[in-house]
């Protein structure tokens, strides 16, 4: 990667919306996901900024001020005044940006917050001024009507994406309404409709031209109904019966004159309006039918409608805004005089009965379907003409496509298929709002909105309206500024609106830097405006679609190089989070409960950052609370045994021995630890997270559960002071690299053991590199396969119904094998086999011969090309081939036979049975059998209560606070003869195991050196241990 070789990371911070003072787990799960690449790369040498940013602007931050200030209206904020509404914006900005930095704090985000930027700076809102001034200059902007999502709960339009971020299953009441024809009233157009409250401005009627409608007289009336052929059971129903009067192409209906349900808009039938239209956008299926085949259409409410109506001349674009009757707040203008002032949803119900009373109503049903609500609101959205700055996305719609291949994203389909096809079928971007606190359009227009001029700095508008000294462009303080008009036309007003805070957004990479006023030269030699950036799944229509449109749109090139895309996290039951319901755990008494860093590993580590949803469970923030601590031990451990050792010797442990060991737990661990550095770094530079953690998971089980476990004895001296040494030494390396290594995904914890271990500090660490290792891929391999043989032969004792209990010795085991290799390398790690499963007699035994090779038929494909002939086929091939199997060998077959292997496949297993005695069970894991003898012998008992025993007395031990270096001596006092055989029988052994003298009744001791007496009983045994000093 050549941003690699700059040494250099260029982060931008997507902007949250600060409309409150605490962080959803969503926040947290992309804040975690940042600081981890951020402290990965850091450590790789990279420069790297998080300068976090806050998107000031917008619904958020109005509907928060709304509900503190009582105002529901645009009309409320205009009587309350721009400026003090404004200024109460700016101030809960202020209050919650600045709550945000302990929270950063706490999950282990660091920013630099003396380099942060606000949406509401004036020198961003300058850049964000010169960005669409360049537009502009590259006509990519135009204004004009057009047919926008729109929230009358906030009373402004929203982007296509923003409307696409909310939708909600509903029932509407729909409704199929009579429209008589001019010259025959009995003969009437049915159409359907889920929105009655668009029927006061309805215009015309569309037909699809080329399909086929029929005249149809229901029984029981006179009436004759105008439908699609296909929607005659939609609107009769199967039982009603029904004549066909007549049947005709769409086409034939064309210019024919109806009557319509409202009168409002009569002048404009001189023109074609209330007459039959035809348009192929009028969709007929007859597989799903819907509707009735003919639409009512109103030009202002739908972007069809609105086009078939301009296009057949029956008004012009400019009169879009006189017939759309509805206001700012979705309520009737004085327009509609029957329902002036009422909501349009409020006045559906009357609309439906002034339907049925004029006995225009067909039927009326509720129609279930998903519609798009308000993002902020969470009130249904409508499609209203409105006038809007638009940006000519469709006219770089080439370059966007070509640009996305350049960007590496991760995951790798959500760039390829869903932001691809969101930039395959892209549309205008309308930006203007209706909105107060956002930064102003930087246009302004005459009178008769003829002459307009765009402004690209403050210098400009100083320069135009003679005002200087303008510290601030909020809506407040430019919108009475006016300019000269050039073409004579008195003064240019400002256009009134604000920007879509969307197009702030995708400013960021170049209006945190107040470019171009400052930093003119930082873009020139970059191929992308940054290197990286990390948000959620739902910026794919949002804040990543905005980045690359200016960007494409000013430089031609992508806004980020790299992305991490991170998935929706859930509540446990699936559902979506949420304050009211409560139905997830409050982020920070999670924190509290088990970690910043427990919860870091948790979400950096789910398929969240695959892009995927995740359903939040606490018990796995649980499960990696444990897998910390069970690093925290072994570190415990570790200097534990130093400090034993140096009570011992008065010597530390020389930390450079690990450099000259030999020994084969030693050379894996090392190695293991080498292998996974190198997957890591070639993830971590991919921006791959998935999978990474699991690695180190994985490796800390490496070191509690098996180096430590396997390496106990020898780490407490039993095979010399060197070997202790070398050990121990082997031991910290290994946990001050891993400390390094997990640093980026958990730094609270191993910057404090790193300290402990090494008494330096963390952060100035490099990361660890693979060159640091000599890898031995034999040895890994070697340990696998140990692995795998211990944890096979726990699941054979959890099988088992008399060796459950470990302590419990496995008299006789078998390994057979296929290969001489295999055998060899079991041979080698036999010792800790016996050892950690507790077998006495353990053979391990090559023989190929075991291995049982078959040729099978592929039925399923034989049988669909063969098919009658398919039994005969299958016999001959499979007899014919196993016979030349069984005579050659594999190896032989395999030289000279070639098969077909569409139709045959190799298949092979493994005959134990003559090795089987009669008290074996056998369990064949892959190409290893493994055979147990679980007879019970006088010596597996016996052996079994010395273990037992043993347990016993370490636990004592530790109940007396004694420490692994304390040498004392042990007296056992029973009055059971057999325990008391065992004891005699095995004393030097127990007292090998125990490490301590065993002492007899013919042993005198001092009552002053007992330290303590437990009575005790070991399968159903009474028996007494005393400890005494030595």
């Amino acid at each position: 990667m050549d941003t690699m070789d700059k040494k250099e990371l260029r982060f931008v911070d997507g902007p949250p919306f600060v409309s409150s003072d605490t962080l959803h787990y969503g926040h947290i799960l992309v804040a975690m996901t940042k600081n981890s690449i951020q402290r990965f790369f850091k450590m790789n040498g990279f420069e790297f900024k998080d300068e976090p940013g806050f998107d000031c602007h917008g619904l958020p931050i109005e509907m928060k001020v709304n509900q503190a200030l009582g105002l529901n209206t645009r009309e409320d904020v205009l009587k309350y005044g721009i400026a003090e509404y404004n200024s109460y914006c700016k101030y809960i900005i202020q209050k919650y940006s600045g709550s945000w930095e302990h929270i950063y704090e706490s999950i282990g985000r660091e920013p630099d917050y003396s380099k942060q930027y606000k949406t509401m700076d004036t020198n961003f809102m300058e850049s964000v001024w010169w960005i669409f001034n360049q537009l502009w200059k590259k006509d990519l902007v135009y204004r004009g009507y057009r047919i926008m999502p729109y929230s009358y709960a906030s009373s402004t339009p929203l982007s296509n994406f923003e409307a696409t971020q909310e939708y909600h299953e509903v029932e509407d009441q729909s409704i199929y309404v009579k429209f008589p024809i001019m010259d025959n009233p009995n003969k009437k157009f049915i159409a359907w409709t889920t929105t009655p409250w668009t029927l006061p401005s309805h215009f015309a009627l569309c037909l699809n031209p080329d399909a086929d409608y029929v005249e149809i007289k229901p029984e029981g009336t006179d009436e004759i109904y105008i439908i699609s052929e296909f929607s005659i059971k939609k609107l009769l129903g199967k039982k009603k019966k029904y004549e066909v009067v007549n049947k005709k192409k769409g086409i034939e209906y064309e210019g024919v004159e109806y009557m319509q349900p409202f009168t409002y808009f009569e002048q404009y039938r001189s023109n074609g309006a209330y007459s039959v239209q035809c348009d192929s956008f009028v969709e007929i299926n007859p597989s799903k039918v819907v509707g009735t085949g003919i639409v009512h259409m109103s030009p202002a409410f739908g972007e069809d409608d609105m086009n078939v109506c301009i296009d057949k001349k029956l008004l012009t674009i400019e009169e879009i805004g006189d017939i759309c009757p509805v206001d700012a707040n979705g309520n009737f203008t004085e327009i509609i005089k029957e329902y002036y002032g009422m909501n349009i949803f409020d006045a559906n119900p009357l609309i439906i009965e002034n339907i049925k009373s004029n006995n225009l109503l067909v039927k009326k049903e509720l129609y279930k379907h998903s519609y798009p609500f308000c993002w902020r609101t969470d009130k249904p959205l409508i499609y209203k003409a409105v006038s809007s700055f638009f940006v000519k996305v469709t006219d770089i719609k080439d370059r966007l496509v070509e640009n996305n291949k350049k960007i590496n994203w991760v995951p790798e389909h959500v760039g390829k298929s869903r932001f691809n096809n969101w930039l395959e079928n892209t549309r205008d971007w309308g930006i203007s709002r209706n909105r107060f606190f956002g930064t102003p359009i930087p246009v302004w227009v005459s009178d008769d909105g003829e002459e307009m001029i765009s402004i690209g700095s403050i210098a400009e508008l100083e320069e135009l309206t003679g005002v200087s000294d303008i510290k601030d462009i909020h809506l407040e303080f430019v919108k009475d500024l006016t300019i000269d008009s050039k073409q004579g036309k008195g003064k240019l007003k400002h256009c009134g609106d604000v920007l879509d805070c969307w197009f702030e957004s995708g400013a960021v990479p170049l209006a945190r830097l107040h470019y171009p006023f400052e930093n003119a030269d930082y873009f020139d030699k970059q191929d992308y405006l940054c290197d990286f950036v990390c948000e959620g799944i739902d910026q794919t229509r949002g804040w990543f679609y905005t980045l690359n449109v200016l960007s494409v749109a000013l430089f031609d090139k992508p806004a980020f190089k790299n992305v991490i895309v991170t998935g929706l996290i859930l509540a446990d039951d699936g559902k979506k989070m949420s304050k009211r319901l409560q139905n997830y755990p409050d982020p920070a008494g999670i924190i509290d409960e088990y970690s910043a860093d427990a919860l870091r590993l948790y979400l950096v580590n789910s398929p969240a950052v695959r892009a995927e949803p995740l359903k939040f469970n606490k018990l796995k923030v649980a499960y990696n609370h444990r897998k910390l601590h069970q690093l925290l031990n072994s570190l415990n451990f570790y200097l534990e045994s130093c400090k034993t050792y140096y009570d011992k010797t008065g010597k530390d442990i020389d930390s450079m021995m690990y450099l000259k060991s030999t020994n084969d737990m030693d050379i894996w661990i090392m190695s293991k630890l080498g292998d996974i550095v190198s997957q890591i770094d070639k993830s971590m530079k991919e921006f791959k997270l998935s999978g990474v953690l699991t690695y180190i998971m994985v490796f800390i089980e490496d070191i509690t559960n098996w180096y430590i476990k396997l390496n106990r004895e020898r780490m407490k001296g039993k095979y010399g002071e060197e070997e202790l040494i070398i050990s121990l030494s082997v031991l910290k390396f290994t946990i001050s690299k891993l400390c390094i290594i997990l640093h980026p995904f958990a730094p609270f914890t191993t910057k404090t053991m790193y300290q402990e271990l090494t008494m330096k500090d963390i952060t100035n660490e490099k990361y660890v590199s693979k060159d640091e290792f000599n890898v031995n891929y034999d040895s890994i391999r070697k340990m696998e396969l140990l692995q795998n043989i211990i944890l096979t032969y726990r699941n054979i004792r959890d099988e088992s119904t008399t060796h459950t209990n470990s302590k419990k010795g496995i008299l006789n085991a078998k390994i057979l094998v296929c290969d001489e290799q295999t055998k060899d390398d079991i041979i080698n790690v036999s010792d800790y086999i016996k050892k950690e499963i507790n077998i006495l007699n353990l053979e391990v035994i090559h023989d190929k011969n075991i291995m049982k090779y078959h040729i099978l038929p592929d039925v399923s494909v034989i049988g669909k090309k063969f098919r009658k002939d398919r039994n005969l086929i299958i016999t001959d091939l499979v007899n014919t081939y196993n016979k030349l199997l069984k005579e050659l060998g594999i190896e032989l077959f395999k030289e000279t036979i070639s098969i077909n292997d569409e139709y045959l496949k190799f298949d092979s297993s493994i005959d134990v049975s003559k090795y089987e005695g009669e008290n074996y069970k056998t369990k064949i894991v892959g190409q290893i059998a493994f055979l147990t003898d679980f007879t019970v012998t006088k010596e597996i008992e016996d052996l079994f209560m010395i273990r037992t025993l043993n347990l016993h007395v370490q636990q004592f031990r530790k109940t007396c606070g004694l420490k692994v270096w304390n040498k004392i001596n042990i007296k056992i006092d029973t009055d059971n003869d057999n325990l008391n055989g065992i004891i005699e029988r095995y004393k030097d052994k127990i007292e090998n195991i125990l490490g301590s003298r065993l002492l007899d009744d013919k042993d005198k001791i001092d009552i002053d050196k007992i330290i303590d007496t437990k009575d005790t009983t070991i399968e159903d045994i009474k028996l007494s241990i005393t400890l005494i000093t030595i």
